[in-house]
């Protein structure tokens, strides 16, 4: 070894990097005798499951990917209008936080349960922090943009680097049913629209619009018009003016025809349905692996309870609800038919209640068309892949896959919102994978269930006569995924006018797949890819400003050569599939400043929250836990407010008692916008300004913002409150808490004219942060419509501790019948039932501990809430238990719910147990943060109905 590292040895040894055995056959075009190998290194088996495991985090990623990308578009156009500063610390962190879960056991879908709670959570506070970021960085735009119509403005925005005519879907709060709907353009032309619905206050609108590419445009909506179609009447057929559907009994297409050119897409004797495979073991690897021996059974359609309903019927769209059943399954898909842009595209939107086992769930399109081969989207780049072999059976795709004729006369191509498994069993057909529950036997006994839940999805349908057109099909796969997206404003002057458009390509095979501002510089990053994989192409780039310099750069934004450019115009030459990166600096925009006043409101603080880590014990938000100090900025921007933080050695809380905040004299300021977060979960909050009251729930500082709804584990929620202040970890006095997230949250409230005060809370579990006093000369832009989906059905996020107080704890009316003991008569079992904090159950005897309860006839119960001895020190909390239950005396017990690594001093937690129970017992394993630790310490223990 020393001989080689020297030169003179037998081998050659040479220490480097890893990737510098690639650097040394740079440029590759000189070294001839490398070996080529053209295809890909697909998995055979192994992996084969993880394409569609864990169909939550799919779909998360999917919008993060997509939500991040529209934010940081937005937050350029913003910056460089002069509306606001580029939030690069928020959008970095968003990313980085659901990207760590692009990792081989994680976003694949085989991790254990657990890990997917903290996995849910942080791609739902990624996907609410980029929704902040798009939603401010709108408002900052519409500043500029000219929004004086006639009725109600509404603020189309396209991510897209290309033009894009498409439906967008509007939610407008009306106070009542309007009787109709009419759209206006930009231009003042009247637009298709029609009125889905009206409920709960809330207009659903569907727009034909066109927004310019990376663009902003002012649409008029008024209340007057043609009204919602109310229909729903039983049918089997769907018409528009491309294409006739017809439904079997079982709610399956068995004939599409394609009017225009006379052709029929389904193949003789098949249908395109929902197939279900209902044998679906996978032994070995069960998440990871969907084996040939499954994929190769006939599937089955879904026969039970079959309900064919119209439910809409408009001038745009045309729906068939198509509701079915399968054991406890339950499916709704939404077949929808268009007219105008979106004409040539069949969308089937799919709700559907998994309760499936030993199951794979695939949208089968047999079709009329044949070939051994079909086109698979890459994400950049395309590959043709065969008919399923023993190695080549389910195989990847990105948004789209295609099926062309062998002599290109005819195609179709089938595209999707956040799957990606497929397969081709025979030349005609194609097979979208959707769900899958495998069978288990040994190891990995969990994953039998995994994906039980609700779901939503689509995939779409568009015929071509002709060849495979990729480029379009990418623009067509973009759109389904990446849709316009609307904001509700305010009427006012704007210097941009009613349409705006920060950066177009005028070559469609030349893709803008990002824009964002550089990380090190004030330039802006634009990549650019090329879609159709066949010739090298040039476009040009046109950008709102002049562009003072430009360069092209690698990934990581290093500079590596020059770029060419003339005026606002950035001339791109690319090869096929290949992606480029240029930096621009852009000549200011010359627009004034938003003149938003801002001034901090002191506040009296009484908490110390933070502590460093060298005085951890010092900080104590709740519990002897606190806030990382290390972590905590000066000041933080959320949403373009500016909030000026306390001092991290002292006290930088304050305690809501009910106190009274003088505003200023001769206040100015028509809104307060505080930090805040609460102790001892979520709570209710209520401000008073003047004769005004501002109510919120505000957040627990620590724990889930939210959660996918997974049968038998978890509950579905997200906390509508806005994030303003992420922090990785906590602090306890014997050491950091990895992963315990620390928050702030940012809400507002609007100051009358005359209010000279604001009267806290009363509620000494709410704390704030900080307090921003704003003269805002418009009301904030709110988001008109969805910006990304849960997968949940409802919100089971509590409404704070006044739900819990009306809540009946059924333990009061039990009796103890039994356990493990007690210190002395004042620490009793009969104080975990006194509704007291200042009285407790102790028992220092050998763990496990316990106490046994009947409820005297058997009950439902559907949540529990257990008060740790936090208020006498951290160390306390109880780390690990078992709620447990049973019907009678004789019967093992039952464990309803198990804690283990609990750092909460109050667990409050929902259960997911559909039986009765008579008998419950508190088992303490672990009774403090500890390990050996043996007193258990409770204050209270209550269980819910």
């Amino acid at each position: 070894m020393e001989k080689g590292l020297r030169g003179n040895g037998p081998v050659e040894i040479v220490s480097a990097t890893s990737d510098q055995l690639y650097k040394d056959y740079l440029p590759y075009k000189n070294h001839p005798e490398l070996p080529i190998f053209d295809g890909e290194l697909l998995m055979d088996v192994h992996g084969t499951g993880c394409y569609t495991s864990q169909a939550a985090m799919k779909l998360y990623n999917r919008q993060n990917e997509l939500l991040g990308d529209a934010a940081e578009r937005a937050a350029v156009t913003a910056e460089w209008l002069n509306q606001a500063k580029y939030p690069g610390s928020t959008i970095n962190e968003a990313w980085k936080r659901f990207i760590y879960h692009q990792f081989h056991d994680d976003l694949t879908g085989t991790s254990i349960p657990r890990a997917y709670e903290f996995s849910w959570n942080d791609e739902l506070i990624s996907l609410k922090q980029f929704s902040n970021v798009l939603t401010s960085s709108i408002h900052g735009i519409g500043r500029e943009l000219d929004t004086r119509v006639s009725g109600i403005p509404v603020i189309l925005y396209n991510a897209l680097g290309f033009a894009v005519t498409d439906i967008a879907e509007i939610e407008l709060d009306l106070p009542k049913a309007p009787k109709g709907i009419t759209v206006y353009d930009e231009k003042g032309k009247k637009v298709s629209a029609q009125l889905i619905s009206y409920t709960d206050g809330k207009a659903r609108i569907l727009v034909e619009a066109t927004v310019p590419a990376t663009g902003y445009v002012v649409y008029d909506v008024r209340t007057s018009g043609t009204g919602a179609s109310n229909v729903s009447t039983n049918v089997n057929t769907l018409e528009n003016s491309l294409y006739k559907i017809t439904l079997d009994k079982n709610g399956d297409i068995v004939s599409l025809t394609d009017k225009k050119n006379g052709k029929e897409l389904v193949k003789a004797g098949k249908a395109i349905r929902l197939a279900l495979f209902t044998q679906n073991k996978s032994y070995n690897w069960p998440a990871w692996e969907v084996l040939k021996e499954t994929t190769d059974r006939t599937p089955v359609s879904i026969t039970d309870d079959v309900k064919i309903t119209l439910v809409e019927d408009g001038t745009l769209r045309k729906s068939l609800c198509v509701e079915k059943r399968h054991g406890e399954s339950v499916f709704r898909q939404y077949i929808r038919l268009y007219e105008g842009s979106r004409a040539e595209r069949i969308d089937f939107y799919n709700e559907i209640d998994w309760q499936s086992t030993n199951a794979l769930l695939k949208a089968e399109f047999p079709l009329n068309i044949e070939n051994e081969k079909a086109t698979y989207d890459l994400g950049i780049g395309s590959i043709q892949r065969g008919n399923n072999t023993e190695t080549a059976y389910e195989v990847y795709a990105q948004y789209w896959a295609d099926l062309t004729d062998h002599d290109g006369s005819y195609g179709v191509s089938v595209m999707n919102d956040s799957k990606y498994g497929w397969d081709k069993p025979d030349n005609h057909t194609i097979r979208l994978t959707l769900l899958h529950t495998p069978e288990t036997r040994g190891g990995y006994a969990y994953q039998d269930h995994q994906d039980l839940g609700h779901h939503t999805f689509t995939y779409s349908l568009i015929a071509h006569q002709g060849a495979l057109d990729k480029p379009a099909t990418v623009e067509k796969a973009e759109k389904l995924n990446q849709q316009l997206k609307a904001f509700r404003t305010e009427k006012h002057k704007g210097n941009a006018g009613k349409s705006f458009s920060f950066v177009a390509s005028d070559n469609r095979n030349v893709l803008i797949k990002a824009l964002k501002k550089a990380e090190e510089t004030d330039e802006y990053v634009v990549r650019v890819y090329e879609t159709e994989g066949r010739k090298a192409q040039s476009a040009t780039l046109t950008f709102a400003g002049e562009i003072i310099s430009a360069s092209e750069a690698n990934g990581t934004e290093k500079t590596i050569g020059n770029a060419t450019f003339e005026g606002n115009k950035l001339q791109v030459n690319i090869t096929p599939y290949s992606v480029r990166t240029y930096k621009v600096r852009l000549k200011p925009s010359g627009r004034e400043a938003s003149p938003i006043e801002y001034a901090a409101l002191p506040l009296d603080y009484d908490r110390k929250c933070a502590s460093y880590n060298e005085f951890r014990g010092e900080g104590d938000f709740e519990s002897g836990y606190s806030f990382a100090a290390e972590l905590l900025p000066d000041s933080l921007i959320a949403g373009q407010i500016t909030f000026r933080l306390g001092e991290k050695e002292i006290a930088n809380g304050m305690t809501c008692e009910g106190d009274t905040l003088q505003l200023p004299a001769g206040n100015k300021y028509n809104r307060l916008y505080i930090l805040a977060a609460s102790t001892e979960g979520d709570n209710q909050a209520d401000f008073r300004i003047g004769k005004q009251t501002a109510s919120f729930v505000v957040p627990s500082y620590t724990g889930f913002i939210g959660q996918w709804g997974h049968k038998g584990h978890t509950k579905g929620y997200l906390k509508d409150a806005e994030i303003a202040y992420v922090g990785t970890h906590r602090h306890a006095s014997n050491g950091d808490q990895p992963y315990e997230f620390t928050y702030m949250f940012k809400f507002g409230m609007d100051i009358p004219k005359g209010a000279t005060s604001v009267i806290l809370p009363r509620n000494e579990k709410v704390v704030l942060f900080a307090a921003t006093l704003v003269a805002e000369n418009e009301p904030a832009t709110t988001v008109a419509g969805t910006l990304f989906r849960t997968n949940n059905v409802g919100n089971a996020a509590t409404a704070g501790n006044d739900e819990e107080a009306v809540r009946e704890n059924i333990l009061k009316r039990a009796k103890i019948i039994a356990c493990s003991g007690y210190t002395n008569d004042e620490e009793k079992p009969d104080f975990l039932l006194d509704g007291k904090t200042d009285t407790k159950w102790c028992d220092v005897s050998q763990t496990p501990n316990y106490v046994d309860f009947d409820l005297g006839e058997a009950q439902n119960i559907s949540g529990w809430k257990m008060v740790n001895a936090g208020q006498e020190s951290h160390s306390y909390i109880t780390n690990g238990c078992f709620l447990q239950g049973k019907t009678n005396p004789g019967d093992e017990w039952t464990t309803l719910d198990a804690i283990d690594g609990n750092h909460a001093n109050v667990v409050s937690r929902p259960l997911n147990y559909d039986g009765k129970v008579r008998y419950i017992r508190l088992l303490v394993t672990r009774p403090t943060q500890s390990t050996g630790g043996r007193d258990t310490r409770i204050y209270e223990l209550e269980v819910y109905k």
